[in-house]
């Protein structure tokens, strides 16, 4: 599909990895895909228990002296789809395509994030002709829910001080440093009851979602915080039973869809229904510019007798997930417009008489990461629920003298006019946990234009990815 885009090479396995499945946790075919890559070149190689794989290519003839240089990025993709898809992501590459500017899959995550950055160090890896330094690769698993695979990964055969980490999704933005973060889970377990009733099924779509670091700032609406909004507020008047909640995102995604299964008075079904869909209209109009497509709507499912939590308890349910905070908790006092804190709510889940909310929490300061759990902890169990945290990750702080960002600055200069622009980021960045693992290690992460990660609507640029990888081929020739 992907044969007549340029770079060749970088399309061509870029397309070799869309065709196999490797969400978070799931990536074996992936990790065996790349240990067949570099069996098949010859190429030292390492694969450990967890699926991360190192690949090591020595140094061009004239390059052996120079310092070598390690290409890092992850495998594993955030994996959305389309209500009604007929799609096991667990099982099923994605459909790519491409337009006159755009490569895309057919509805359905990419996996430009990080397939573009694991494509590119294939390609630098398999051109005999690269002169270059020695290159040591390394690909991680599980990145996109706590950086397990960075965590866990054994780097004591590299021989490289200079990391360059191909996991941005900018061109022309240098990232130079991150928000250290974790993932929490708050579970709330209630009392179940049979109880016969009209069950409807409440679905809440259309939101805009994205990356819960970088696009925080658009302040949209999240899914699960607005069909929780609804329900409390009709059921603070109408018995409302919960028999589920529903999000099946990513915590790390901003949640664009919900449903709920709610049991309620055969008499009051139509008029619960229209506040249902009134208050849902009323978000919509709050959010008309930042989430323009949310769309509610219900469904009858007929009279039955099922479990399900009491309309007091299930009211209590609600309360807690609008107590718990979401979006911006506060802005940098060193950086204008970045935020410092924040957390995102993207997984909502119910098994049995059990209720399950999950969030990435993010902060620049580890103390305010701290204060946050903490603030999340407290909360829940004012409510009677438990909190729990896992897979922390440190902050990536700024280095003030850097020689790689020294010369990748100036090589850019050179190649396109323009200065680059250098920042610090929101979201999490593997370098965080690397630089902890090799003593003095200078880090900088890059990538082409990829737009809506996280989404169907995500999309990776053709020429920003030929610029791009132009220019990382550059920086490695340039002695």
């Amino acid at each position: 599909m992907l044969e007549n885009l340029e770079p060749k090479k970088v399309f061509e396995f870029f397309e070799e990895l869309t065709k196999i499945p490797r969400p978070s946790y799931k990536e074996k075919k992936v990790s065996d895909f790349l240990v067949k890559f570099a069996e098949d070149r010859g190429l030292e190689h390492y694969q450990d228990e967890l699926g991360n794989v190192i690949i090591i290519k020595e140094a061009a003839k004239g390059y052996e002296n120079e310092i070598p240089v390690i290409l890092q990025g992850h495998m594993d993709m955030v994996c959305e789809k389309e209500p009604g898809l007929d799609k096991n992501m667990d099982e099923e590459g994605v459909d790519v395509t491409y337009d006159d500017k755009f490569v895309f899959a057919k509805g359905t995550s990419l996996g430009g994030d990080d397939g573009a950055g694991v494509a590119y160090c294939l390609a630098l890896l398999d051109d005999k002709e690269l002169k270059a330094p020695r290159i040591e690769v390394v690909v991680t698993v599980a990145e996109e829910i706590g950086m397990d695979g960075a965590t866990a990964v054994d780097l004591s055969m590299l021989k490289g001080k200079r990391l360059i980490n191909l996991d941005s999704e900018e061109e022309g933005i240098f990232c130079v440093g991150c928000a250290g973060g974790s993932s929490v889970e708050i579970s709330y377990e209630g009392k179940k009851e049979k109880k016969s009733g009209e069950i409807l099924e409440f679905s809440y779509d259309g939101f805009t979602g994205g990356h819960s670091g970088s696009e925080i700032t658009r302040g949209g609406a999240n899914a699960v915080v607005a069909i929780a909004r609804v329900i409390a507020d009709v059921a603070k008047n109408k018995d409302i039973c919960i028999e589920s909640l529903t999000c099946n995102g990513k915590d790390n995604a901003i949640a664009r869809r919900a449903s709920a299964r709610l049991l309620v008075k055969p008499e009051e079904k139509d008029e619960i229904v229209t506040a249902l869909l009134d208050e849902a209209e009323k978000i919509n109009d709050e959010f008309a510019v930042s989430d323009p497509d949310c769309e509610a709507s219900v469904l009858m499912d007929g009279e039955k007798e099922c479990e399900v939590f009491s309309a007091e308890e299930s009211l209590k349910i609600v309360t807690l997930i609008l107590a718990e905070p979401n979006g911006i908790i506060s802005m940098s006092h060193d950086v204008e417009g970045m935020p410092e804190t924040s957390l995102n709510v993207g997984v909502l889940s119910t098994e049995g008489n059990k209720v399950s909310l999950v969030y990435a929490v993010r902060s620049a300061v580890e103390t305010a990461r701290y204060a946050l759990e903490n603030r999340l902890d407290l909360i829940a169990k004012a409510f009677g629920a438990k909190c729990v945290v896992s897979s922390p990750y440190p902050a990536w702080e700024y280095k003030k003298d850097s020689t790689l960002r020294d010369k990748m600055v100036e090589i850019y200069e050179e190649m396109f006019g323009e200065k680059p622009e250098v920042v610090t980021i929101h979201a999490g960045v593997e370098c965080g946990i690397l630089v902890q693992k090799i003593e003095g290690l200078d880090s900088i992460s890059i990538g082409p234009n990829i737009y809506d990660v996280h989404t169907t609507e995500e999309k990776l640029d053709i020429e920003s990815t030929r610029r791009t990888f132009e220019y990382v081929k550059k920086v490695l020739e340039t002695k």
